[in-house]
């Protein structure tokens, strides 16, 4: 469970939701394309990539960005109250490729 805060008190062992990115708008990621929002680029780590510096990936994990083009496979991309905004443990996450 979490909770947004501002929106009053919570139970102490809920964890806090946090916005991701803090200050984006929509816009920053996404574009209305043909009359509904989409994101801006094709590929969904390129819009990553525009506030992600692509040197520092590499450092945090095993593969290239041209291989987990999907970051949204393992983070939340709107916020989340897990660290790093990951939908799983690590151990986990691997585990959706590589069984």
């Amino acid at each position: 469970s979490f909770f947004v805060p501002g929106e009053g008190d919570a139970p102490a062992e809920w964890a806090a939701f946090r916005l991701h990115p803090p200050a984006a708008t929509c816009e920053t990621c996404h574009a209305v394309k043909q009359g509904s929002w989409a994101f801006k680029h094709d590929v969904l780590s390129e819009s990553c990539l525009v506030c992600h510096d692509a040197k520092q990936f590499p450092v945090n994990h095993q593969h290239t960005p041209d291989v987990l083009v999907d970051c949204q496979m393992c983070h939340q991309p709107h916020g989340a109250s897990a660290a790093k905004l990951l939908k799983l443990r690590k151990e986990l996450a691997c585990k959706q490729c590589h069984g």
